[in-house]
């Protein structure tokens, strides 16, 4: 409904709801600091600001987002247009495989990734974007395992990894990447070193992680998780 109208103060008030019923707060707060802004008359000045920044998390999505939009909002190409068009996709791949449209859901997601690339193309040295890619490509190995394609779900999820680990070299110090690469890891791990190597990411994450940062818990409880596993 927002990508309609983005001043439609029921649809920000039920992302509120949604957010508090998924126990995620930060997420609600954010929400909820945007019915008061567009309630008050500043919806110009905020959909304004929203229209050069991307989400750092989407209902649905176990992964973190990063908002690169900063370092490509004044360049040439049109790389920001489609980075925020992967958004709408996989914000619409998620929504379809709650709705139980996993072959809808799969074509979004893929369609996703393709923006993605297309981004990529222009910066090849973006790490947010790499970072961004393998979330929609966990999305893409989620569906395709849903639907028993288990040798496509391996592959797109080998890519995602190679996606998160090369973001993590470009940018060593940034968060998002390597709490996505610590859970990737911590969930695919059968070796005592492959989750040693997963805590360690996942603690780096945290002592990085920016003030205010919205994966904070869910890095916390993994960390959390991964520890006790080891005793």
């Amino acid at each position: 409904m927002l990508a309609y109208d983005a001043g439609y103060l029921p649809a920000r008030e039920a992302l509120v709801k949604a957010a508090l019923a998924l126990g995620d707060g930060e997420l609600a707060l954010r929400w909820s600091a945007s019915v008061v802004d567009v309630g008050q008359g500043h919806g110009p000045i905020y959909f304004a600001r929203e229209q050069v920044e991307l989400p750092t998390t989407l209902l649905g999505l176990d992964a973190a987002l990063v908002n690169f939009a900063p370092e490509i909002a004044d360049g040439p190409d049109l790389a920001l247009a489609i980075a925020q068009r992967a958004t709408v996709q996989l914000r619409r791949a998620l929504r379809l495989e709650a709705e139980g449209r996993r072959e809808r859901a799969l074509a979004a997601a893929r369609a996703a990734v393709d923006d993605c690339d297309t981004t990529l193309e222009h910066h090849p040295e973006l790490a947010g974007a790499l970072n961004n890619r393998a979330a929609c490509r966990l999305v893409e190995t989620r569906l395709l395992a849903a639907g028993g394609d288990e040798a496509s779900a391996a592959a797109a999820r080998a890519l995602a990894g190679d996606d998160l680990r090369q973001a993590v070299l470009l940018d060593p110090a940034l968060s998002d990447a390597l709490y996505n690469w610590g859970a990737f890891l911590l969930r695919g791990a059968t070796t005592p070193l492959e989750r040693l190597e997963a805590r360690a990411l996942l603690g780096r994450a945290l002592d990085g992680a920016p003030p205010g940062w919205p994966h904070v818990r869910a890095a916390t409880e993994l960390l959390r998780d991964a520890t006790a596993d080891a005793r």
